[in-house]
């Protein structure tokens, strides 16, 4: 008769967790040390950008324009198709910064967007009418895993054509999009003053 043998939970869940890490793969990481990748760095009429103390800031103006929205590109890198994630720390900073207004991460025409009054939302930019498309607004209600006016991490996971949002390892919801292109970048809407840091781009083989 064979012997049985019965491995210890803690034991099988770290061989779990082993396993799940082995499953993402880092493709991209920027930490604002230095510029060496070559972020934008300078002032337009609907921003500004600087790098200093290890964080990537960004400005946008105090004025509106055209739909009061500044993105900026993560230079020289190209998102992959499908299975992948993306995040990021951003804290806001109470200079003349708006309180209500959206800061986060942008994937092609989408927006995930935070506020330093504790909501979410995502959108999609419309090319036809100039627009923006809401697909998840502002909740009336602060969501408690959201830091109100400080820091947060933010985090999209794009996996078989499902999206996955969240903050502060909170999931905030998911959403069945196609995010066609390759594009990854950091926006903030009018009136916004933030510092991103620490960007992690990851595959994800399963």
């Amino acid at each position: 008769m064979k012997k049985k043998f019965f491995l210890p939970a803690i034991y099988v869940m770290t061989l779990l967790n082993i396993a799940n890490a082995q499953k993402e793969k880092v493709i991209y990481e920027e930490h604002f040390n230095n510029n060496e990748k070559g972020w934008w760095v300078g002032e337009t009429k609907q921003g500004s950008t600087k790098l200093e103390k290890g964080v990537y800031k960004v400005t946008s103006s105090a004025y509106k324009w055209d739909n009061a929205n500044y993105w900026v590109k993560v230079p020289d890198f190209s998102l992959p198709q499908d299975n992948f994630s993306v995040e990021c720390t951003i804290k806001w900073i109470d200079t003349y910064s708006a309180r209500n207004n959206g800061y986060g991460i942008k994937i092609n025409n989408y927006y995930f967007d935070i506020s330093a009054t504790g909501k979410y939302r995502l959108m999609s930019f419309n090319y036809d009418t100039g627009g923006f498309n809401i697909i998840v607004g502002w909740d009336d209600k602060p969501n408690s895993a959201i830091n109100l006016y400080g820091t947060n991490a933010v985090k999209i996971k794009y996996h078989h054509g499902t999206a996955d949002f969240y903050v502060n390892g909170v999931p905030m919801f998911s959403k069945s999009i196609t995010l066609d292109g390759d594009l990854l970048g950091f926006d903030c809407f009018e009136s916004e003053d933030v510092e991103f840091d620490d960007l992690v781009v990851k595959t994800i083989d399963n």
